[in-house]
């Protein structure tokens, strides 16, 4: 008896022991009956249990050390496990991921754990959570405007738990923490322009007056939020305006423009878009911009001028211009270009008109009238060939002189159509009767011919001839006009005097005709016959028959030459062996007797035989009819004169016939 048995043995404290504030070891000892060599049919057993204290190893016999205070305790810790897609700074919308970790570093076992992320608004559970042990979860955050005004995202995540220390059940916890940095606040705005027309040109260029269509989009390409926006297109005028625009968000508008000469000038329309707001970055509120500008190439410059001319009068006759008929036209320039012309001067070649026009715009034009009277060089042309034109002044520096599209006309005319008529007239002092008794001329007198010529043509007639036989003028030496006759006109080209021959008398008129000849540019008219006939005095024969008798021993007549109205005697009868003369038939004249003269006439001598009479008879009273020329019964001579006027105004007639037939004729 009085042995010692050592044990060793260990203890891993416990929370129990942590909430104790000790470790309480109690050794119990408990012995089974032990053989007894000496009675080995009856082990003893031992008396009761006994209690032991443990002790320090290093010091038995005392007391067991105290241990560690009771420690609930969290540590949340927050890892960024992206990388900003910049290597450096997280832009506005990028996404950061974390990893948080929930650790129990206390020595208490920590239940109804909850993990709270501020930033993502995520929320986690956990049951329980040992000490030494950890719970890891993920999350993820968009980064914000606020975010980039303040420069960083700052994100804690923290927790909260239940202790099993009476004394302390919430648990204290160290929240996890993990800034990133985040870009600069960049408040901007591009706008875009972007024409949506097609030029009509096949050369795709716009031309004047033709209309751009544009869209204009304003975008916000920045990390802010733009308010308070106006978008302006300068080129339009046109102006929007946008309340707000957030980052990445854009608008659209549309405008349109009318291309203007300054744009043809210029070669190309540029039309620029900008537009103005304000950004929430204190440090920066008013935004930069980068305008829209759109070109787009113009047509060609083309300072043009075209003149048309038209005629607006129709010839008399319906086909051709006669000489110095009228022609109107009307004269019309036209700015057929796409530049402004200035300074224009018209003018119509053919009337020596013009007109000035201080400025004409592209596809205005502007009317202006003249007329023309046709004239011999335009007969003989066949035509009227007018021209008008102009010049100007064109803003292209390259060609400031405007090219012209004259206007031309071309009206026919009349062909050459050569024609002249000859007038002859006559004047003087008549001596003598005619065969009606009416004034004529008589030998001597004196005649003044004057010859006129009138061109019924539509050309001036020059190199005019008179060949006229009265006046001496023969067609180997003809009178020569060195004048002009126009058109139209009636122009005296000769005056001679002739005086009456016994040729005339004889003819019973002075007949002269005469024939003009003459020139144009356009060929020879026809000769001009021209004639006047004038009366001349009459010489009556007076014839005695004797029938078979005789005067003085003659048998042949007795012819007697008077004047018209001459009263004469009639001659004593003719002697007629065997017959008695009895009276001169034609009526019945007796010797003696008076007869007027107003024709030829004849007397016959009337015979009787001579009978012896045994008795003579008693002669009876003649009768006494009417006598031819008696001048005391006058009807026949009224009667004969009447005829004779008859006969004039007739052969007037017939002269004036004639010579309309010969006017046609020509």
């Amino acid at each position: 008896m009085g042995e010692t048995k050592t044990l060793t043995t260990s203890h891993v404290v416990t929370e129990a022991d942590i909430l104790a504030g000790e470790v309480a070891n109690t050794v119990t000892a408990k012995a089974d009956p032990i053989d007894d060599p000496k009675d080995p049919e009856n082990p003893k057993t031992p008396e009761g249990e006994d209690t032991v204290t443990t002790a320090d190893e290093g010091d038995p016999d005392g007391p067991t050390p105290p241990i560690v205070e009771p420690n609930g305790h969290l540590t949340v810790t927050k890892v960024t496990t992206s990388t900003p897609a910049n290597g450096e700074t997280y832009a506005l919308d990028e996404t950061i991921a974390y990893k948080v970790t929930v650790t129990n570093d206390g020595n208490l076992t920590i239940t109804d754990i909850t993990v709270t992320d501020e930033l993502t608004g995520d929320e986690w559970t956990v049951a329980s959570l040992k000490p030494g042990v950890s719970a890891t979860f993920k999350t993820s955050y968009t980064v914000t405007e606020a975010d980039i005004l303040a420069g960083e995202v700052v994100n804690v995540a923290t927790a909260k738990g239940t202790s099993p220390d009476p004394d302390e059940p919430d648990v204290p916890v160290v929240p996890g923490t993990d800034p990133e940095p985040t870009d600069e606040p960049d408040g901007h705005l591009t706008v875009t322009k972007v024409t949506t027309s097609t030029a009509k040109a096949e050369d795709g260029k716009y031309a004047l007056g033709e209309e751009i269509t544009y869209k204009i989009t304003v975008a916000n390409d920045s990390n802010l939020t733009i308010t308070d926006i106006t978008v302006t297109d300068e080129l339009t005028g046109d102006e929007w305006t946008i309340d707000s625009l957030a980052p990445g968000a854009s608008k659209d508008f549309e405008a349109s423009y009318t291309v203007t000469e300054a744009d043809v000038l210029a070669g190309e329309v540029v039309n620029v878009a900008t537009a103005k707001g304000t950004s929430p970055d204190p440090d920066q509120p008013d935004v930069p911009v980068v305008p829209g500008t759109d070109p787009e190439p113009t047509e060609e410059k083309d300072g043009h001028v075209t003149v048309t001319k038209v005629t607006t009068s129709k010839p008399a006759n319906g086909e051709t211009y006669a000489l110095g008929e009228k022609v109107t036209y009307k004269i019309t320039v036209t700015n057929d270009g796409n530049l402004t012309i200035t300074k224009i001067d018209v003018k119509d070649d053919l009337t020596n008109q013009g007109w000035y026009i201080d400025s004409l715009a592209p596809g205005e034009s502007k009317d202006f009238t003249t007329s023309y009277e046709v004239t011999e060089d335009d007969i003989l042309a066949g035509s009227v060939k007018n021209v008008a034109t102009a010049k100007g002044t064109s803003p292209d520096p390259d060609q400031p002189d405007v090219p012209v599209d004259p206007g031309n006309t071309e009206d026919p005319t009349d062909k050459p159509a050569p024609k002249i008529t000859s007038e002859k007239t006559s004047t003087g002092t008549m001596t003598g009767l005619d065969a009606n008794g009416k004034p004529a001329y008589a030998e001597g007198d004196e005649l003044t011919y004057t010859i006129t010529v009138t061109n019924e043509g539509n050309l001036t007639a020059t190199g005019i001839k008179v060949v006229d036989a009265k006046l001496g003028y023969t067609a180997d030496k003809p009178f020569a006009y060195d004048g002009e006759v126009k058109p139209g006109e009636t122009v005296t080209v000769l005056t001679g005097k002739y005086v009456v021959t016994a040729e005339d008398v004889a003819a019973g008129s002075v007949l002269n005709e005469a024939t003009v000849t003459a020139k144009t540019d356009g060929g020879d008219p026809e000769p001009a016959p021209s004639e006047d006939e004038q009366p001349v005095e009459k010489i009556f024969t007076i014839t005695y028959d004797p029938n078979g008798g005789n005067f003085n021993g003659s048998t042949e007549n007795v012819v007697e030459h008077y004047k018209y109205g001459t009263v004469i005697t009639i001659i004593g009868a003719p002697t007629r062996d065997g017959y008695t003369f009895t009276y001169w038939k034609g009526s019945e004249y007796q010797p003696g007797d008076k007869y007027t003269v107003t024709e030829d006439h004849t007397f016959v001598a009337q015979w009787e035989p001579k009978v012896e009479p045994a008795k003579p008879e008693p002669k009876p009273e003649p009768k006494k009819p009417v006598k031819t020329g008696d001048d005391t019964n006058l009807t026949p001579l009224y009667m004969t004169m009447e005829a004779s006027a008859t006969l004039f105004l007739a052969l007037a007639a017939y002269t004036l016939h004639r010579r309309r037939h010969e006017d046609d004729a020509a």
